[in-house]
């Protein structure tokens, strides 16, 4: 490491490889960001570390807003969603304006086109770290705020992984708590369709303890 740092300063840091700064961001925003983010992170930069390294883009000191648009139409020609071209880009954005910011680059991170994404296509991709998770739910269940919407929505989502399209679909009658499950039903008619229309619709066992949480949201918060 100590070698390493020795070179990188005769050098100057606008000689670091596209890998090599990449891996400095990464380990910078480690502690302060979950550990599925951070593994998100590093897997959208590495498609653009392996792009720069296919076309031949040996320093960070080379990249300006022409290479990154180039990366952004190379994106674009393999046909990926909306969603997902603007989360890497936009995740691409947060890696140049840090090269900005210890002055490696120069307004590098203005130069990145993050793409709209049309309303009906915007998504999140970002997962919820299991063990955030584990302790929201011990949380809510220990609370005052026990069955509110917000916990009953996640014991709903934990339980079953269920799109919220899916949760948001769900009638009266789709819970079952005697036989502890709920039923995904498709109702275009209602304005409450699945994605995958009738072939996402199922019954979905739940645990007692689920069942509990939203019969708490029927009787106490349910309008």
């Amino acid at each position: 490491r100590r070698r390493d740092r020795d070179a990188l300063s005769m050098s100057g840091p606008e000689e670091m490889t596209p890998r090599e700064a990449v891996s400095r961001y990464l380990d910078q925003r480690r502690p302060e960001i979950s550990a599925g983010t951070f593994s998100t992170y590093r897997y959208r930069l590495k498609l653009f570390v392996e792009w720069c390294e296919r076309e031949g883009i040996s320093s960070v000191g080379d990249l300006d807003g022409w290479t990154l648009d180039e990366f952004r139409a190379d994106r674009a020609a393999k046909e990926v969603s909306p969603n997902t071209l603007h989360n890497e880009m936009d995740t691409l954005r947060l890696f140049a304006e840090y090269l900005d910011r210890i002055e490696v680059t120069d307004n590098l991170g203005e130069t990145v086109e993050v793409p709209e994404v049309p309303p009906g296509e915007r998504s999140r991709e970002e997962k919820l770290d299991p063990d955030q998770g584990v302790h929201l739910l011990k949380q809510f269940r220990a609370s005052d705020e026990r069955g509110n919407r917000f916990h009953t929505v996640l014991e709903i989502a934990w339980h079953t992984a269920a799109r919220i399209g899916g949760i948001r679909a769900l009638d009266l009658r789709d819970f079952h708590p005697e036989e502890a499950y709920l039923s995904f039903r498709h109702r275009p008619s209602t304005d409450t369709p699945l994605k995958k229309k009738l072939d996402g619709e199922r019954d979905v066992a739940i645990r007692p303890e689920v069942v509990q949480v939203i019969q708490e949201y029927l009787r106490n918060y349910r309008v």
